[in-house]
């Protein structure tokens, strides 16, 4: 596979086909498009199945051999008996019973995994990609978000300018499942008028915590000390603890001088994202913040941090004083 190409997604392909394999893990960290992959699958596997047929399992409430005395159940009255387990930790940490039964499941056991952690080196891992299909969900870059939002706005009946879905996913995070619930909110809020605006956002749609310390990041970063300020008042009202906010920023500024770093070194936006774990559009914009920056000013920006977190922990100073004479500091 080439550098940065994406796993094929086997559940969609084997929808479109109708020809399902017996075994199925869904995982990584998406969860919106995890658990709807799995519905489809359900739904396309045994779309009349009721309680006799189709068996859903709570990986972490459920012993192993629960699981498989289902699996050994031959189908009652249907050609299949679809059984999910979900958040197992089987991937993880293994499961020995399940390992060596899996060889004599009977044909007509359809049976599916969803996991927010693997380890690709495990055995039953290795089982799943080498028997049946692994298709793994991973945050998606703002064009990936956009093409599964259209769809979702189109049931709708409403429109969002590319502009203006940029700024949505500027409040709300990359995580579909929020975005999604927003624009449900949206659609409400907007009633017969088809196109949401920013306007709409800014009444209906509040900031991520994250989100208000990138703001104040890049206000310190311009050397807006009002803005800054303005900012650190709205997080106070918001009931943000100012030691918190303190804590915040030297994870901002640890963040900032890591990308920064990576990206002296010649990596692109996508090598820096999956090094780093980080959302593809996150690393975007922290990039966009970090340009503004130069390495010694981030590393004293760090260091002032955490000489605030220090003064408060020790009692020197009060948590609102030290916050607020760091933000100053920072954005002077």
């Amino acid at each position: 596979m080439k550098k940065n190409e994406k796993t094929p997604d086997r559940v969609a392909m084997d929808i479109k086909s109708g020809e399902f394999s017996n075994l199925y893990l869904i995982c990584g960290s998406e969860e919106y498009l995890k658990k709807n992959r799995m519905k489809q699958l359900v739904h396309a596997l045994a779309p009349d199945a009721d309680e006799m047929n189709l068996t859903e399992f709570d990986g972490k409430k459920t012993e192993a051999e629960n699981i498989i005395n289902i699996l050994d159940t031959l189908p009652f009255f249907a050609d299949r008996r679809v059984v999910t387990v979900t958040e197992s930790g089987y991937f993880k940490k293994g499961c020995d019973a399940l390992e060596e039964y899996l060889s004599s499941m009977p044909d007509s056991t359809y049976l599916i995994f969803c996991e927010k952690e693997v380890d690709k080196k495990r055995k039953l891992y290795k089982y799943f990609n080498e028997k049946g299909h692994v298709t793994e969900y991973e945050p998606l870059d703002e064009e990936g978000l956009r093409l599964y939002v259209v769809p979702m706005l189109k049931k709708m009946d409403k429109t969002i300018l590319q502009s203006t879905f940029t700024y949505l996913i500027q409040r709300t995070g990359c995580d579909l499942n929020n975005i999604s619930n927003e624009l449900k909110k949206l659609a409400a809020y907007t009633g017969e008028r088809k196109e949401i605006t920013p306007e709409d956002i800014d009444r209906l749609v509040c900031k991520q915590l994250e989100e208000q310390v990138f703001d104040l990041t890049d206000a310190i970063a311009t050397k807006q000390k009002k803005k800054a300020l303005d900012l650190y008042y709205e997080m106070l009202e918001l009931k943000t603890p100012p030691m918190r906010i303190i804590s915040l920023l030297s994870g901002q500024y640890n963040s900032l001088l890591q990308l920064k770093e990576l990206r002296m070194k010649g990596l692109d936006e996508a090598e820096i994202a999956k090094k780093t774990s980080m959302h593809p559009y996150a690393v975007k914009m922290r990039l966009r913040t970090a340009s503004r920056f130069q390495l010694p000013e981030l590393k004293k920006a760090l260091v002032s941090c955490v000489e605030a977190e220090e003064a408060i922990k020790q009692g020197r100073k009060a948590q609102d004083l030290a916050a607020e004479m760091l933000i100053i500091s920072l954005s002077s």
